[in-house]
C-alpha cells in the first residue's frame, strides 16, 4: 500500500501554497523539498544512498503529484483575487 508514501507528498502542498507566492515558483520548491527529503534519508540511513527502485519511483510520482496539486491550488488562489 503506497498511501502513506503518497500522503506525505499531499501535505507538502499546504506549505507551499503558503510558502510560495507565485505559481512558477512551486515546481522549484517541491524539488528542493524532495532533494531535501534525499539528503536526509541518505544521512538517516548511515550514508547509503536509497538504491531501491521503489524509494526513487515514489519520489518521482510523489514530486510530480505535489508540483501539479501546488500549482493548481496557486493558479486557482490567483483567479480567485
Amino acid at each position: 500500500n503506497n498511501y502513506p508514501f503518497y500522503r506525505s507528498h499531499t501535505f507538502s502542498i499546504i506549505p507551499i501554497y503558503y510558502l510560495v507566492r507565485k505559481p512558477t515558483l512551486v515546481l522549484d520548491f517541491a524539488c528542493t523539498l524532495t532533494s531535501i527529503h534525499v539528503v536526509i534519508t541518505t544521512y538517516h540511513a548511515g550514508g547509503h544512498i536509497p538504491t531501491t527502485f521503489f524509494f526513487w519511483a515514489v519520489m518521482i510520482v510523489g514530486t510530480i503529484l505535489m508540483i501539479i496539486g501546488a500549482e493548481q491550488v496557486r493558479l486557482t488562489s490567483e483567479v480567485d483575487i
